[in-house]
């Protein structure tokens, strides 16, 4: 079995935010992942995890971008999502999808053991899920973004993802700007920055 096939990062603009991705690194040089990134919605958790992967390419064979819509169960046991070579759903075979879901992800723990594997969950939003457990210990680096406190879910490192520090947030408006604001625009991006941090 292998993965048919890998999410292959694109660069994209990024500024600032590198003590993030020296934490998610730390993490997992340590053995202590998975990393999990958490804050409020639109704070950046996607665009650092997303930025991870794209500087961290060439220190994996494989990579999956996973979004977390639904459940576990749901998102493993989609073939379109996480598509593996000689391995289809079929009731016939497995049943019922939980049954699928463990098979699969016996077979992704094989991958990984034979890979150097990035799996990133992005926007996992879930309190709990029945096969956290056996996601979470999957033999291969595992980034997961969300906007709960993940203290509940047990065996992971969290990242708390707070707002641009002033440093990084000139930076930030001149990439996302293009170029140099006038003088005008600084002024309106600066009450902005007064107003939300």
């Amino acid at each position: 079995h292998r993965l048919e096939t890998c999410w292959e990062p694109e660069e994209e603009v990024f500024v600032g935010r590198e003590k993030y991705l020296e934490q998610i690194a730390e993490i997992f040089r340590g053995g202590k992942g998975p990393a999990v990134l958490y804050g409020i919605g639109g704070i950046g958790k996607t665009a650092i995890a997303r930025a991870y992967g794209f500087r961290r390419r060439d220190e994996y064979d494989a990579m999956l971008f996973l979004t977390c819509s639904g459940d576990f169960q749901m998102l493993f046991g989609d073939d379109e999502r996480v598509p593996v070579t000689n391995l289809r759903y079929s009731q016939d075979k497995y049943g019922n999808k939980g049954r699928y879901a463990r098979e699969k992800l016996r077979i992704l723990a094989g991958i990984g053991e034979k890979q150097r594997l990035l799996l990133i969950l992005d926007d996992c939003n879930m309190e709990k899920d029945r096969y956290m457990e056996q996601v979470f210990s999957l033999p291969c680096h595992i980034l997961v973004t969300t906007r709960r406190d993940p203290k509940g879910w047990g065996g992971c490192s969290a990242v708390r993802v707070e707002e641009l520090e002033r440093g990084e947030w000139e930076p930030f408006v001149r990439a996302y700007w293009g170029g140099e604001p006038g003088e005008k625009e600084w002024e309106e991006f600066s009450r902005y920055w007064g107003q939300v941090g």
